[in-house]
C-alpha cells in the first residue's frame, strides 16, 4: 500500500520526498517534511511555503488579527536552546499570506506520542526539528489550496529544489507602529 501512496502523492519511492521501510514483516512509508513541500509546489498551490523552528533563546511573536506572519528573530552565531515551538505559513499566488499555523512544544509532543514508542533509529529522536517542522505544514496543509492560479503553469513558480528552510532578511520581517 505505500507504494501506491507514494504514486498517489506523485514521489519516488526510497528517496528524500518519500521514506519505504520494513516495520515487521510489512513494508510501510511516510511522505517527509520535503516531499510535503515539493509536493505543495508541484501542485501549484503555494507560492513559498516558510517553516522554522523556534528556540528558547529567539525572540517571537505572533498576534492573530494583529499579524499576518511572525515576528522571529534569530541570533544564528549562538547557542539558540532548546526547541519551544514550530510555526509555517505559506505566501499564495494570491499575494496574500495563508494562515499561520504555531504548536508550542506541548502540542508537538501530543503528535509525536500519537506514533507510540520511538526507539533510537526514529526519526523523532535523529532528527527532531524535521519532524517538528513536518508537524507544523501538516498541520497548515488543509488551509492551503489545492491548486494554483487557473491557466497557471505550476512548473513556472515550482523552483528545481524546494528550500528545506527559508532564511528570511531583516527586510521579511513587517515593523509594526509599536517595534522600536
Amino acid at each position: 500500500m505505500s507504494l501506491f501512496d507514494c504514486a498517489r502523492r506523485g514521489h519516488l519511492p526510497n528517496t528524500d520526498s518519500y521514506y519505504i521501510y520494513a516495520r515487521g514483516r510489512e513494508l510501510t512509508g511516510h511522505e517527509s517534511y520535503r516531499g510535503i513541500v515539493q509536493r505543495l509546489y508541484r501542485m501549484g498551490a503555494v507560492r513559498n511555503l516558510l517553516a522554522y523552528v523556534v528556540r528558547e533563546r529567539d525572540s517571537f511573536e505572533f498576534n492573530p488579527g494583529l499579524h499576518t506572519q511572525p515576528l522571529h528573530r534569530i541570533d544564528w552565531t549562538g547557542d539558540r536552546g532548546e526547541l519551544v515551538a514550530v510555526y509555517a505559513y505559506a505566501m499564495l499566488h494570491t499575494e496574500q499570506y495563508s494562515r499561520v499555523e504555531v504548536l508550542t512544544k506541548a502540542e508537538v509532543e501530543k503528535h509525536k506520542a500519537q506514533g507510540g514508542p520511538h526507539g533510537p533509529k526514529s526519526p523523532w529522536i535523529l532528527w527532531p526539528e524535521q519532524c517538528w517542522l513536518k508537524t507544523a505544514v501538516r498541520r497548515l496543509e488543509p488551509a492551503l489550496p489545492t491548486t494554483g492560479n487557473p491557466g497557471m503553469d505550476p512548473s513556472e513558480t515550482e523552483p528545481e529544489t524546494p528550500p528545506a528552510y527559508h532564511v528570511p532578511t531583516q527586510d521579511a520581517f513587517p515593523q509594526s507602529e509599536e517595534s522600536p
